[in-house]
This record gives structure tokens, sequence and C-alpha cells, in this order.
């Protein structure tokens, strides 16, 4: 990629990928360790020695065949089952030569039988290789469709613009005081509102320090990004994000 489009997406793992002699994706070790790396995997303070040890035997060894047995060592239920969810999730994207042969695979047969925050990772590490060395902040922030669920706005002049669901409601959380902003929603005392940057000329260059903030908006009639020719209609819709306070879950 340029040297801008480096920054890109960082911690979805896709620098982590090899390609074949098609140019397509292949899985390594170092990709598997970043999805083990995520925070429905990564020990906590109060994870027991058995969880410990079993993430960093698969951190040295990410294709591990692991048993029911050595999951049901681990005392927290929510960390065997996402354990078992990721082994699930591993040997699938590993049954086939190439991550996109993989991926169109999790959605043949009964359909898919892995969480949908796992698809969409998987999902943006092949938008970012379809998105090329060339690509522009907003064609890069309106790919952002098509794993990050969005909250879709149409102005007064028919402008339709979306912001990315998670960080407006993050923002409004704290914007609102969270549960004490809700009450005084119900009386009638109006918040502050959410204000995030639309990408444009004038300041698109800073999307790619901040690309994994999500938190520019994108005009998405804008005739430049080519949206549904270039990205909508070819990929399948994985947008629903789970998880749970304390420890994240993947259900």
């Amino acid at each position: 990629m340029s040297d801008s489009a480096q920054s890109l997406w960082p911690q979805a793992g896709y620098a982590q990928l090899k390609k074949d002699a098609r140019g397509h994706l292949t899985v390594t070790d170092d990709f598997l360790r970043v999805l083990l790396l995520r925070p429905e995997l990564a020990p906590i303070e109060s994870s027991c020695k058995h969880e410990i040890q079993i993430h960093e035997r698969l951190l040295e060894n990410p294709r591990l065949d692991l048993q029911a047995a050595d999951l049901a060592q681990i005392q927290d239920r929510d960390a065997a089952d996402n354990m078992a969810v990721w082994l699930r999730f591993r040997n699938r994207i590993l049954a086939h030569a190439t991550l996109e042969a993989s991926y169109w695979a999790l959605f043949e047969g009964q359909g898919v039988d892995v969480p949908p925050i796992l698809v969409n990772q998987i999902t943006q590490v092949l938008v970012q290789h379809v998105l090329g060395d060339d690509c522009t902040p907003l064609e890069a922030r309106a790919a952002e469709l098509l794993f990050r669920a969005q909250k879709i706005s149409v102005l007064d002049d028919g402008s339709v613009m979306a912001a990315d669901h998670e960080t407006v409601e993050r923002h409004a959380l704290e914007s609102g005081f969270g549960s004490v902003g809700e009450l005084l929603k119900q009386g009638g005392i109006p918040l502050r509102t959410v204000d995030l940057d639309v990408i444009q000329d004038s300041n698109e260059d800073s999307y790619w320090e901040r690309s994994e903030r999500f938190d520019m908006v994108a005009p998405v009639t804008c005739c430049k990004t080519s949206v549904a020719n270039r990205f909508i209609w070819p990929w399948p819709w994985t947008h629903k994000i789970f998880s749970k306070s304390n420890r994240k879950t993947y259900c």
C-alpha cells in the first residue's frame, strides 16, 4: 500500500497474511495469533491458571489440537465457551487453501455457525485486500459499511450519511451521562448531540491515523465512493456484534 495506507486498520491482521501465486490470501500462524489476542480470548486478571496455560500454548502453536477435556479445566465457562468457538472458527478458516475460499464456505450449507464478530474481521481483511495499494481515504471509509454496523441519516437536502453505530452509541453515552442522561432525556431536558467529522477533501488525510477509531462520517451518496458498485453488492452482510459486560463473549 501507499505509505499512508499502510496504517489502515493495523489490528485487523491483514499484514500477517500471505499471498499465494494467484494473489489470494493464505492464513498464517501470525494471523491466528492476532485472533487469539482478541479481548474475548485474552486472559484477564481473574483467569485461572488452566486458561492462561491454554492461551499460552495456543500462542506458541496456534494450530494446536485441543480436546474438550482441555477446555473443561477452565473455571470461567464464558472463557471456555469462547475458546471452543475460536477453535471451531480456526478450523473453518484453515479448511481451505485460501482465506477467500474459507470465507465463502462459511455461508454454505446450513448457514453461518460462527459469531458475526469473527466473520466481520475476516470481511475486513478481505475488503482491505480488495482496496489494494492505492485506495483513497474516502474509499476506505466507505468500505467500513461492509464490516461495521452503521447509523444512517438522511439530511434535509437528501444527502445520506453513514456514521459508525458503536462510535455514535459510545459518544452518546459519554455526552449524555449514561443512565442519568436517559432520565434527563425522558424529562424533556436536551442533551449534547454527537458531533463527528464528515470525511471530505479538506480532512480526508487524517483518516489514515485514525482509521481504527471509526469516528468519521461517510457521505454515502457521494459518487466518488462508488460504494454500491465496488463493494456492497459482492459481499454478504454480517454486521451484528455481540458483547457482554465484564468479559466479552462471542454470543
